[in-house]
């Protein structure tokens, strides 16, 4: 939806979705339906209220809205009727596919399915998110878009209904699942991710959430561990609440499990596992191994709201937002979306002491517009180019938190300022042989703060002297202001 117009193939798509549902299973979780019954199974089934908001949402055609809101109902509605328990009103059996073909189960043994292909076991494809807490959360933000779109309609009676249907379900949500002190009972990257996206937990309990999810992705080097269900928000989520630089960092890790670990390999399509292929290139021998599957190809959704920083505060970009936000090893971006309107377009560079900043608002349209150190203005139709000093820098670090200690000790200015701040550390031969191979992450707990400062400056200092000695940036910025 960001870079063609798809309506209308979603529209035609959405008839099938509604023929499926006609026949009484609910929305199975393929349209057209090759799989057998499979309704009520979360993210698939709510498809069905998803899609049409988001071409609701990017498009501003309320006749498609109009003509899905039976659907979107029914959908919501499946959930009450046929799968939810009568008692707590959650989802608490039946069948579910949890946070799907995640990395935080260990796999094997796996059985034989015929010849060298093996066959991963469901618990192992669904992950260690509680299938059950993903299920209740998209039942929940199910019933939270379709009393969006009751009031875009103005159907109030819907509104009420499928607001206090919300309501309830996420209070429910909460005590089974949020502790007094506000962790989440499944602590996984996942489930703490589904719980700041989508409200799950109070206020006061969201610093206590994210400080779990940034613990996990530590205990991981931050690598994902995520799923279907928690890839989509997690770059969003830490973006979001204070942590974008982390966000990156994930974001542009190279190893598996990691977005870039199939492009080292050669890839050009998203793939349905992150180890489908070996380090090597070989194949893995799963029976399930589509090349060719874009489910963790929503990472470009971060890209283009968080870092390129385009997102829309109106239906059909008719009012949008542009707060572009670069990290360490991306100085620059451009991209555009399609919008109704005309394309949005939005291109920045940070190089050599400047940002240079060029925007393109499509006629009809406005643009609140927050770039980097500037004050946030608000922005009619047009063509805009901005310049101005900066000291910040973006260019690729090579010695960071991911670097090995040792590695920062083979460097003359990184051992040079460890011993000239920090020579009682150096000369501790137990502390060296537990360091040397481990990355500066790794060490934080263990070292006092002032120590990890210390770790900190002889980074900058080993960046500073390759900075010197790499060659000048290509892109020269106008040295006018």
């Amino acid at each position: 939806m960001l870079c063609r117009n798809v309506a209308l193939f979603f529209e035609k798509w959405l008839q099938d979705l509604k023929y499926e549902q006609s026949l009484g299973e609910g929305v199975p979780t393929t349209v057209p339906n090759i799989l057998g019954p499979g309704g009520g199974i979360a993210i698939w089934h709510d498809a069905g209220v998803i899609v049409p908001w988001r071409l609701y949402e990017t498009y501003g055609d309320l006749q498609l809205l109009e003509g899905q809101f039976d659907s979107m109902k029914a959908t919501v509605d499946f959930y009450t009727e046929r799968v939810a328990d009568r008692g707590s009103g959650l989802i608490e059996s039946g069948q579910q596919l949890g946070d799907w073909v995640s990395m935080d189960v260990p796999r094997g043994p796996m059985l034989n399915y015929r010849g060298e292909i093996w066959n991963l076991q469901l618990n192992e494809k669904m992950g260690a998110t509680d299938p059950y807490f993903v299920a209740n959360v998209y039942y929940a933000n199910s019933a939270l878009l379709t009393a969006k779109a009751a009031a875009v309609l103005g159907s109030e009676e819907d509104v009420r209904k499928y607001q206090a249907l919300h309501d309830t379900l996420t209070e429910a949500i909460r005590r089974e699942y949020v502790t007094p002190n506000g962790r989440i009972v499944n602590d996984t990257q996942t489930a703490n991710v589904l719980a700041l996206h989508f409200g799950v937990v109070e206020e006061k309990d969201r610093a206590v959430c994210m400080e779990r999810l940034l613990a996990n992705l530590k205990r991981h080097r931050n690598h994902l561990t995520t799923g279907f269900a928690g890839t989509p928000f997690l770059c969003p989520v830490l973006s979001e609440n204070g942590r974008h630089e982390v966000a990156g960092t994930v974001f542009l890790k190279d190893d598996c499990p990691s977005w870039l670990y199939p492009v080292g390999l050669g890839a050009t399509t998203m793939w349905e596992l992150w180890d489908g292929v070996n380090p090597d290139g070989s194949f893995n021998g799963f029976e399930m191994n589509s090349l060719n599957h874009y489910s963790y190809g929503s990472i470009g959704g971060w890209v283009y709201h968080d870092l390129l920083g385009i997102k829309l505060l109106e239906p059909g970009y008719k009012k949008s937002r542009i707060a572009p936000r670069l990290i360490v090893g991306i100085p620059e971006i451009e991209g555009r979306i399609e919008t109704i309107y005309g394309r949005l377009t939005c291109k920045i560079v940070c190089a050599r002491g400047r940002y240079v900043v060029d925007l393109d608002i499509p006629a009809n349209t406005t643009a609140e517009v927050a770039l980097p150190e500037r004050e946030e203005v608000l922005l009619g139709s047009g063509v805009y180019h901005f310049e101005y000093a900066t000291e910040h820098d973006f260019a690729p670090k090579k010695f960071n938190m991911e670097t090995t200690f040792g590695a920062l000790m083979a460097h003359p200015e990184g051992a040079a300022t460890m011993n000239r701040y920090a020579k009682e550390l150096v000369d501790n031969e137990l502390f060296m042989m537990f360091a040397a191979e481990r990355p500066v992450l790794e060490l934080e707990g263990t070292l006092p703060p002032a120590a990890m400062d210390v770790i900190q400056m002889a980074l900058d200092a080993c960046n500073d002297t390759e900075q010197r000695l790499s060659p000048r940036p290509s892109y020269e910025p106008n040295p006018s202001d």
